[in-house]
């Protein structure tokens, strides 16, 4: 059954087709509640551009075995370890049909519905009715240098083409394998290309201890940390990141400061995690905040009181 199928017997019962977060809490919970949900399973540990739909069905906590139900009918039994391991390329994403006011929990951010978007399309053979791209390895010289290569990536991460972007940092970062700018270029590329995230920390971390002051490179380190599930690991990381980030573009500054938010939350520090909210939409008021963090404060879309003049160099709290 493709996406419109679906689409059309949510409206035929006045449901909705949502993507929901499926991490570890909210799939024991809803399988204890019966929701049927449909996730998205690569073959392996790896990435893929393809990935199987599967029901889960059971989970016996004590074997630490799921039981899922495949497209042919036949039921499969998987090692939970195996089955988390997989999803995180879809960053625990999954469909379900859902009445709207029954809805309690926050749906995932745009990046994890638009990477489910794709391992579903790509599933379901839709990508071969889009045009064929080149490669832009194939453009460039067979001899191209590292520079030209790393124009190339930079152009391909403007673009959001991070998975592209993985192929040609990959060529440059053979030409010069101690650039901590091609590895944490390479490693961002990963974060967001739905790359392998643990070869991805080690690049960034390589980097980092070629540049250990670089704040993007401390940043793309935060945001895999993060990524794992390393909440107070990625908040460490984005506050040195913020601490060298004060002479940079205000760009820099408030993709640090809301990833540093976000890993206070991932921490469970909600405390923690409205005051650099605050403070962030005080020095940037006309920058809208994340919809996954005003999921948390919807305080935040209300305007504060008394706005000062937006300063690159205020120091948020701790």
């Amino acid at each position: 059954m493709d996406r419109p199928a679906l689409q059309r017997i949510a409206r035929t019962h006045k449901t909705r087709l949502l993507t929901l977060k499926a991490d570890r809490r909210y799939l024991w919970q809803e399988l204890g509640d019966n929701r049927a949900l449909l996730v998205l399973l690569p073959a392996d540990l790896t990435y893929h551009p393809e990935a199987n739909a599967f029901i889960p069905l059971a989970w016996d906590r004590a074997a630490q075995r799921i039981e899922l139900l495949d497209g042919q009918g036949q039921i499969q039994r998987i090692e939970e370890t195996d089955f988390f391991a997989r999803r995180l390329p879809l960053r625990h994403a999954a469909l379900a049909l859902l009445r709207t006011d029954g809805l309690r929990r926050r749906e995932p951010s745009r990046d994890q519905q638009l990477l489910l978007d794709d391992f579903w399309y790509s599933s379901r053979n839709y990508r071969h009715r889009m045009p064929r791209r080149v490669p832009v390895l194939q453009t460039l010289p067979p001899d191209a240098d590292a520079p030209t290569l790393i124009q190339a990536g930079n152009r391909l991460l403007r673009q959001e083409d991070y998975s592209e972007a993985i192929s040609v940092f990959r060529a440059a970062l053979n030409l010069e394998p101690d650039s901590p700018e091609i590895l944490n270029s390479l490693a961002f590329s990963m974060l967001y290309g739905g790359g392998e995230l643990l070869p991805a920390l080690a690049l960034g971390k390589r980097a980092l201890e070629m540049d250990p002051s670089n704040p993007l490179i401390l940043e793309t380190v935060g945001g895999i940390n993060l990524r794992l599930g390393y909440g107070l690991r990625a908040v460490r990381y984005f506050q040195l990141a913020w601490a060298y980030a004060r002479h940079h573009s205000p760009e820099v500054q408030i993709a640090i400061m809301d990833q540093l938010t976000l890993a206070w939350i991932a921490a469970q520090r909600l405390d923690r995690a409205l005051p650099v909210a605050e403070f962030r939409r005080r020095t940037y008021p006309r920058v809208s905040i994340p919809r996954e963090i005003l999921l948390y404060f919807p305080s935040l879309l209300l305007p504060p009181d008394g706005v000062p003049p937006e300063d690159p160099d205020a120091v948020p709290p701790p």
